[in-house]
């Protein structure tokens, strides 16, 4: 019987080790699997057809299993940083930032006077101007419209005796047969 539980952990500890290596790879696939082709390698048509169509699932199977790896307790390291309590306000932010970054994209570039020059540091100007104003204007609609509606919906959902809630009230007996 003791082997039989020694086995079953070696056996589920090598499918987590497995589970971590292919997500890791695979991750890194996708991230990187078209470097040679920013540096002027040029793709067959088919190998770019195949990663074009299956990058984004795999992305998305490699993040499912470290989201289920961290649920189940196989985290680790990933688990621990994602845990930290300094994530909370980014995350209460990052929807109304990603409903406003488009825009202020939209209105940076298709506003602009004259053409832009792509440089490096044009590029990281952009990148850190939309960042800052993307979770500055973020901050300004979670406190003017995401906040008071929580707010709102949490008077709406409570009943006002938080002392009695579960407690059977003596009319709830009389409509028994």
């Amino acid at each position: 019987m003791r082997a039989d539980i020694n086995c079953d952990k070696r056996m589920i500890l090598g499918l987590v080790s497995f589970g971590w290596c292919t997500a890791i790879a695979s991750a890194l696939a996708v991230v990187y699997g078209m470097y040679g082709v920013y540096n002027g390698t040029v793709l067959s048509y088919s190998a770019n057809m195949v990663f074009m169509t299956v990058h984004r699932t795999v992305w998305a199977m490699a993040v499912g299993w470290m989201v289920v790896a961290c649920h189940h307790g196989f985290g680790g390291i990933v688990n621990t940083v994602l845990s930290w309590n300094f994530w909370i306000p980014l995350s209460r932010l990052t929807y109304s930032a990603y409903l406003i970054h488009p825009i202020v994209i939209f209105l940076t570039y298709h506003t602009a006077e004259a053409t832009l020059h792509l440089t490096t540091l044009n590029m990281i100007h952009f990148f850190l101007g939309h960042l800052v104003l993307s979770y500055g204007l973020s901050v300004l609609v979670f406190v003017s419209v995401e906040l008071p509606t929580m707010s709102l919906m949490k008077i709406a959902t409570s009943t006002g005796h938080s002392d009695q809630t579960n407690q059977p009230r003596s009319s709830d007996y009389k409509r028994l047969p």
